[in-house]
């Protein structure tokens, strides 16, 4: 594969994408229900695993930092890209941000949830709120003929209209790699960017930092945070365009 040309999947692709989707909207929602105070990033990868598994997938993260593969990444609190499960406890009141990726028959989907640990707070469910809309928003304008501009303006107008930063790009493609070309910018106008063609399949990430600043800084052990450090709340998914509009492949 050329991994820096924008490619068009076929309907056969999409549908092992929506297999792979599928796969990846069951690990979330179980590794969400285990995500509990004490429970250790080691012991969610192993449930991710096995829910690919029993869904004929794969796990499709590859860490280039560690070479590790596997089916979860995870970030807490500030953090915003996703490291490696490890042997370390989540916390009580800590925000996690679970991403999950799987392969079915070489083709690959991505999905993401924001979990608060403990009771949800005023702020942990109005940032909820907004990341829901803002994604919804994204999501209603990947049609043929719009641009990657208008994901991220749509994206922008509900993120940055409620007092939110946007601390990383809005997403970007995916197909046989997890991220693969376009990149949907963080900051994006109407009516400019590339074309979305029927095939087109994208990653659609609405990410919110509560500070309000955009962009991001290297925080302790090389992590990747919210340039302000205040916390970040995130959700995505993968979206194919099609000719009768976007469909949502790793719904659950």
């Amino acid at each position: 594969m050329v991994r820096n040309s924008v490619e068009l999947r076929s309907a056969a692709e999409i549908g092992c994408m929506r297999l792979a989707g599928r796969a990846v909207a069951e690990a979330l929602r179980h590794t969400s229900e285990h995500l509990v105070a004490g429970t250790t990033g080691v012991e969610l990868e192993r449930l991710a695993r096995a829910v690919l598994r029993d869904h004929d997938a794969v796990p499709a993260l590859d860490h280039q930092d560690t070479g590790k593969h596997t089916a979860l990444a995870l970030a807490p609190n500030e953090v915003v890209r996703g490291r490696v499960p490890d042997a370390g406890r989540v916390n009580r009141n800590d925000l996690v941000t679970v991403e999950c990726a799987g392969r079915v028959q070489g083709w690959c989907a991505w999905a993401a949830v924001t979990t608060a640990v403990g009771p949800e707070t005023e702020a942990v469910l109005r940032a909820r709120d907004t990341a829901r809309e803002a994604l919804r928003s994204a999501v209603a304008v990947s049609t043929v003929g719009n641009r990657l501009g208008d994901v991220s303006w749509a994206l922008g107008l509900a993120a940055r209209g409620a007092g939110y930063g946007i601390p990383v790009s809005c997403g970007h493609g995916i197909g046989r790699f997890v991220r693969e070309p376009p990149t949907v910018p963080r900051t994006g106008e109407r009516g400019t960017g590339l074309s979305l063609r029927p095939g087109t399949v994208l990653t659609l990430v609405s990410a919110l930092a509560r500070g309000g600043a955009d962009g991001c800084r290297h925080g302790p052990g090389n992590a990747v945070e919210t340039v302000d450090g205040s916390p970040c709340f995130l959700l995505g998914h993968t979206v194919a365009v099609g000719e009768h509009g976007p469909r949502v492949l790793t719904a659950g």
